[in-house]
Order: structure tokens, then sequence, then C-alpha cells
């Protein structure tokens, strides 16, 4: 998650947006690897390749925790290497089917202090439908997203994604996503297309528009 710029149905739709609502009480266990680690619009691997992993638990009563971690390049003017996230929150259902997720997460970069951030959350969903308010009272900045999730023939899924991140300096970022995905053989795949209203002269070329490819496998225990 890069800061330096002022500016499914139930399982896909959490994974979408980030909530947790989806997940058993238990823990569970990810790898992953992608062609491109893109955070809200922007590529974190300075439009390189990215391996993550993250281990999470969940209790009975709806409380959470996880870590995550994925290597990030941001350019010759960072340090950072490493990204970690540190998250906890309480997520559910209702009986009516309405999912609910709050909570923080903190994104640390070791080496770059400086890019280390706190963001508060809140999510909703029901049905093929999401939405999520990330707010960082450090910096004042509020990111708003949305997604519609939709489940094709042959485990495939359809994700449409946008985004809107507005600055306490008054500018903001817009950024969609197009994703195409795929259970195969134990392993979730995702095709996606993403992009940004932000230009060249703004973000460099870590905003263009971009397609990357993802696979992951998940282990409860």
């Amino acid at each position: 998650m890069k800061r330096n710029h002022p500016l499914l149905l139930r399982g896909l739709l959490a994974a979408g947006l980030g909530l947790a609502a989806g997940v058993q009480a238990g823990g569970s266990a990810s790898i992953a690897v992608t062609s491109d680690y893109v955070w809200r619009g922007v590529s974190q691997t300075d439009s390189g390749p990215a391996l993550q992993g993250g281990v999470s638990y969940k209790h009975e009563s709806g409380f959470y925790m996880g870590l995550w971690g994925s290597n990030v390049d941001f350019g010759s003017g960072s340090d950072a290497n490493i990204e970690t996230d540190i998250s906890a929150g309480f997520s559910g259902e209702t009986a009516t089917g309405l999912g609910y997720d709050f909570g923080a997460v903190r994104y640390l970069y070791p080496g770059s202090g400086d890019l280390n951030m706190t963001e508060l959350y809140a999510g909703v969903s029901y049905g093929i439908a999401g939405a999520k308010v990330n707010y960082d009272p450090d910096n004042q900045n509020v990111y708003y997203e949305g997604a519609l999730t939709f489940e094709l023939p042959e485990e495939f899924g359809l994700v449409l994604h946008a985004g809107y991140y507005h600055f306490d300096a008054g500018d903001s970022v817009v950024d969609w996503k197009l994703a195409l995905t795929k259970s195969w053989y134990g392993f979730d795949f995702e095709l996606a297309y993403t992009d940004t209203d932000l230009n060249k002269n703004e973000a460099g070329d870590s905003a263009d528009g971009r397609v990357f490819l993802s696979a992951s496998k998940a282990f409860e225990f």
C-alpha cells in the first residue's frame, strides 16, 4: 500500500472487498502468487510479481484476527520491500442474510516507517452486492468501495469493483476492476483488468491500466 501520493457470491464478494463476514469459525492460512500486486488500482510492486501469504483465526463469536504479508517495490525513492498487515475485527451475518464486518488494520513496512498507517473499516454485503468504507484517522483519508459478484457456470465468477479514494488535501482517485475468477483443483485463480483516473504525471506507470493474473490456495485448521 503506497501512500506517498497526496492524492461469490459470499466468498468472492468477501474477497473482493476484503470482508471477513464469510469466514467460518476456526483458523485458516493462505498462500498466493500474482503477476502484479495491485492495491486500489495502483501497483505496489513496480509492475512486478509478488509472493503473498497470511494466517487468520475467527472465534465463533465473530471476532477475528489476521496477519498477511507481501513483497513490495515502490521504486528507487523507497527502501520498502516488505508489507505486513495486522488486522482484527468482528463479522457475521444476520438471519436475513445481511453480512457485516468492521475492524482495523495496521499496515507496516519494515525499514520505511514513514509509510506505516492504520485504517478503520466497516462493510456490509447482501446477495451479490457489497460496500465498504475505510478511514485513515491519522491522515484523514477515506476510501469508499463497492462490488457486484456474479456466479457463472463451471465454478467461474465475475467481479465488478469500483473505489473512490478521497484525500484530506482535497485530491481524489477513482479506480475500477473487472475480474474473472475460477476455482480449479483446490486453487483459486483471478484474471483481472484494473485502472484509475490518474495520469502518468501524477503517479507514473504504476497507476496505468493493467492486466494481472493471481493464483491462491487456502488451508483450514
